[in-house]
């Protein structure tokens, strides 16, 4: 079985990622899981240490000589049955909240407590390349306007979101703008049908009456 192709979702949080899940999911082939608690970081740290640890010398007291290609291709075979086991679709891919909150430790219930460090930035540049690497993926990066984020839900309860969004913010714009696999869109652009630009960064053909219907329904 051949695997798809791959569009990750990336977002802090209460900025109308589920809304655009949704709209991606309208594209024929598509289909966009939704948050995950980072399961694939995981991957990533498993793919970390097992590059560590590898060595030929069998008398060093962590000789593990074992094959980074095969893991790999385990890593990615894990990746691919996880979103779309049995490869019926086109494009897969699925949508996460957790990157702004510090060594991807934020959970359901937990709040995010302070602005990502630079080696937590470092980090997650690498967990993104990883995942590209590994899948050949394509990100979309969701914001909204820091004001009505702020407002809601669990962002609402901490003095410290404007900080930590705003430096997730500044991060991620970097990343999109050094990374041609990356694109930024906002729930504004959503709100107001400005997608013709990310549909063609996914090769995909716009139909602006198919996203008008969808923006009628409560996601």
């Amino acid at each position: 079985m051949s695997n798809p192709q791959v569009v990750n979702v990336i977002s802090c949080g209460r900025t109308g990622s589920t809304l655009l899940m949704g709209i991606l999911n309208s594209i024929d082939g598509y289909m966009i899981r939704g948050e995950n608690l980072q399961i694939f970081h995981k991957l990533f740290e498993f793919n970390q240490l097992a590059n560590r640890l590898k060595t030929e010398t069998k008398t060093h007291p962590w000789f593990n000589d074992h094959s980074i290609d095969n893991i790999n291709q385990n890593i990615k075979r894990l990746f691919f049955d996880f979103l779309d086991q049995k490869r019926t679709h086109r494009v897969v891919g699925f949508k996460e909240i957790r990157y702004a909150f510090g060594e991807f430790k934020h959970q359901r219930g937990e709040l995010p407590l302070s602005p990502l460090s630079q080696k937590e930035k470092r980090d997650l540049y690498k967990y993104l390349d990883f995942l590209h690497e590994l899948t050949d993926c394509k990100f979309i990066y969701n914001t909204r306007d820091i004001n009505a984020i702020i407002k809601s839900a669990w962002w609402a309860t901490n003095d410290k979101s404007r900080q930590i969004i705003q430096r997730f913010e500044q991060i991620m714009h970097h990343y999109c703008k050094i990374k041609k696999f990356c694109f930024h869109v906002s729930y504004e652009d959503v709100i107001s049908q400005n997608l013709k630009p990310m549909f063609d960064f996914l090769n995909e053909k716009y139909n602006p009456d198919k996203i008008n219907k969808l923006l009628k329904i409560n996601h």
